[in-house]
Order: C-alpha cells, then sequence, then structure tokens
C-alpha cells in the first residue's frame, strides 16, 4: 500500500452530496482500498460501481494500459477501426447469444443505454414503422411466489394506454443491479414478454452493464432467460475498472435493418472503441477465462449468501438474503412485524452504509423507492478475486455493521 498522501487542498469538485465529507482514495490493492489517512477499507462493492471485478492494482492490467498507450491510446472510430476493437467485438460476439452478431463500443452503462435506445428507434425508422419511438420498463411490487400476473398486467396496461404501435422497446435487466438489487424476475414473466412481442412488434433490450462478465455467474445473465433479446448493453465490468469501456450487441436482424436502409447510425462518443480501452477489455476476458473467475463465481456464489444469511440471522432487522453469484442483496425491514419497510426517516440504507465504512467496509446502501416495490437494502458485490479470508471479513464487519445500526436504532426508539 501507499504511504498516505498530505491533506489535500479545498475542494472544488461537485459532490454527489454536497455538505458531506468524502474520504479520498489514493491506493488499492485486490480487495483492499487505503484512503489519505492510511485508513484501510475492504471493498464490497468492486468499486461501487460494480466494474472492479479483478480488484485494485493488478500490475498485468496496468502493463497493459502502458503498452496499448506506446502503439496508440486513441483513435476516432468515426473513419477508422482498429484491430482491438475488432477483435473485442468478435470475442463478444462468440460469447453472446446465438444470432448476435454486431457490436457497437461506449464509455460506460449510462451510453450503452442511450445507445440502444436510439438504436431500437432508428431500427423501426429503417423499416417504415416512424410512429415507433416509446420505451417501456415497468416495475412491480414483489407479491408472492410469481410477479407474473402483476408485471405483465401491468405492461398490458401501459402498452394499451401508450398504444401498442408507438412502443419501440422493452428494456430491463435481466438479474436487477442497483434499481431493485438482485431481484430475478421469474421465467413465466420472459415467457409473457415474449408473447408481447411477437404480437406487438416491438423489440427486447437487456441492460447487462453490471450483470454481464461474470457477475451473476454466466458470461451474461441472459444465458439462463427462456427469450433471445435483440439488443444487449454490456458495460462496467468489460474495463474492470481500469479503463471506461462498455459494449452494445445487437442481433444480425437490428443490424440488417441499418445495414439495408440508410446505411447510417449516426451516434458516438469521444472514447468509443478507442484502441487502450478495448485493448484492456481484451486483457480482461483473457484474465476471466485463463484463471477461470466466471465458473469461480458460479461456485462460490451459493456458499456466499449463505455466509451472509448465517451471520445475520437473529438480527430481526435483515429481513431476507437474496440474489446470485456475487450479486447479493440484504433486505431490511420493520423487525415489529418482520415484513413492513423501515419508516423513511430512519435512513436505515445510509446508516448502514456510514456503518461500514467506519468498520473499515464498503458496500453499495439504496434507500426504499418512492413507489414502494422495494425497502431499505445494502448490495454485496465483491471483486471476483477477493481471497476467502477477504470474503469470511467482509462478511463479519458487514454483519457487526448491521447489528449496530439495529441496536442503536432501538436505543433511539425507533424500532
Amino acid at each position: 500500500m501507499a504511504s498516505p498522501l498530505p491533506d489535500p487542498p479545498a475542494y472544488h469538485i461537485f459532490p454527489p452530496e454536497p455538505g458531506r465529507g468524502y474520504p479520498m482514495a489514493v491506493s488499492g490493492r485486490g480487495a483492499w482500498v487505503e484512503d489519505a489517512t492510511g485508513k484501510h477499507y475492504l471493498d464490497a462493492a468492486s468499486g461501487r460501481s460494480m466494474a472492479a471485478i479483478l480488484g485494485h492494482g493488478r500490475r498485468d492490467l496496468l502493463e497493459t494500459i502502458r503498452h496499448s498507450a506506446k502503439r496508440i491510446p486513441y483513435v476516432n472510430n468515426e473513419w477508422l477501426t482498429n484491430p482491438w476493437q475488432e477483435e473485442l467485438a468478435a470475442r463478444l460476439t462468440g460469447a453472446g447469444p446465438p444470432g448476435f452478431t454486431r457490436v457497437r463500443f461506449v464509455t460506460g452503462g449510462a451510453e450503452g443505454n442511450e445507445t440502444a435506445v436510439r438504436m431500437a428507434r432508428q431500427y423501426h425508422v429503417e423499416r417504415g414503422e416512424s410512429e415507433r419511438w416509446r420505451v417501456i420498463s415497468p416495475s412491480c411490487p414483489r407479491r408472492g411466489p410469481t410477479m407474473r400476473t402483476p408485471a405483465l398486467d401491468e405492461l398490458d396496461r401501459v402498452l394499451e394506454r401508450a398504444g401498442p404501435e408507438t412502443v419501440s422497446l422493452f428494456f430491463c435487466e435481466p438479474v436487477n443491479a442497483s434499481g431493485s438489487p438482485a431481484h430475478l424476475p421469474p421465467q413465466d414473466f420472459w415467457e409473457g414478454l415474449v408473447e408481447r412481442r411477437e404480437r406487438h412488434g416491438f423489440l427486447i433490450g437487456l441492460d447487462e452493464a453490471t450483470t454481464g462478465m461474470g457477475r451473476t455467474g454466466d458470461w451474461f445473465a441472459a444465458a439462463r432467460l427462456p427469450l433471445e433479446p435483440d439488443i444487449i448493453v454490456y458495460a462496467e465490468s468489460l474495463g474492470a475498472g481500469y479503463a471506461a469501456l462498455g459494449a452494445v450487441l445487437c442481433h444480425s436482424d437490428v443490424y440488417r435493418a441499418f445495414a439495408d436502409g440508410s446505411g447510417r447510425f449516426a451516434l458516438g462518443h469521444t472514447w468509443d472503441g478507442a484502441p487502450l480501452s478495448c485493448a484492456v477489455g481484451l486483457a480482461v476476458i483473457d484474465i476471466l477465462r485463463r484463471e477461470g473467475w466466471v465458473e469461480h463465481v458460479a461456485r462460490r456464489g451459493p456458499r456466499l449468501r449463505e455466509h451472509l444469511e448465517s451471520a445475520l440471522s437473529g438480527i430481526d432487522m435483515a429481513r431476507r438474503v437474496r440474489g446470485t453469484g456475487y450479486l447479493l442483496d440484504v433486505e431490511y425491514a420493520d423487525p415489529r412485524d418482520g415484513e413492513s419497510s423501515l419508516p423513511q426517516k430512519l435512513k436505515t440504507a445510509e446508516r448502514v452504509k456510514r456503518q461500514c465504512a467506519d468498520n473499515g467496509l464498503l458496500v453499495l446502501s439504496a434507500p426504499p423507492a418512492g413507489d414502494g416495490t422495494t425497502s431499505d437494502r445494502t448490495l454485496f458485490a465483491p471483486p471476483f478475486v477477493t481471497p476467502e479470508s477477504d470474503l469470511e471479513e467482509m462478511v463479519e464487519r458487514f454483519a457487526r455493521s448491521v447489528r449496530q445500526v439495529a441496536e442503536q436504532a432501538g436505543r433511539e426508539g425507533r424500532l
């Protein structure tokens, strides 16, 4: 670890939460992060965005960056391609679902989602259906063992209200990440969605910015779904936190609409498909394959979930642990009935996050959704390369933090 740096000058950034102090990260190694005071944190959120799947400070990836920068770090792909971009596209289509033959590179999930929406819109325009511009992604409360009826009923209501002939794209995460962490819609929902695509003619797009590249134990979370999507967004983990990199994959049918139509997709961002970024993506895929990390997550994920459940048992505020692979969600509830969401004024998720930081653990917590579909929760998503001893320490620190928050709220008479 690096030695602590001198105190920084006065802040000039516009932070997510003005008025709150932010520790300054200065070094990282594996699953550990060090701040400017010399305090060390275990990173149970893979850099918070869940991008740092291979941990911090990997020398082989840093060497890839150095070598690529010496060759040609940047060229705009508007009129030039490059071998790293072409090879990475070939790797991704080879790992993707059948029929996915084309890739458009971006620098992250937000740009990827924008590209998917624009791609779907222009696809319909190219086919003479210019009235299709709406995007649908309904959310429904988790009720009972299945969400087929409420979710599909809501989808039908939205389609009727919008006019199905105006809908361009149904867009969602195959496994929810930050919005409703680690929630997996059941098989019959996806089957119903496919029925509606066939009936109404919209495309299906999947946001795998978080779930792609092994987070759920598969290269694509879509691999477990009973459907073939039309567009997939693949982001954060592709650069593993070492480069800003994402990708939008599309089925050959989508690509043919452009190739046989106007012959142009006029959307791009400055660093799309840059040689340096794509060289990092290739190195990330090589490491994942050579060292078997996707398979490791598939094997180790169930035991990590069991370990979390065991450590949290006896803490009434911790309602349940759900999720798959290294994408696990801890949901909180009012201990007085074990089901109701905690009062929003208690700010449970925020308190857990801060207590974890005090205990040297970085997690991603989220408050309840405004529409009541989710309660306070914490996402547990460590780097794939985290050693067993560090995983055990992460779980211990997390359980201790949740217990401390619950006890404090009890002393305050809020629970």
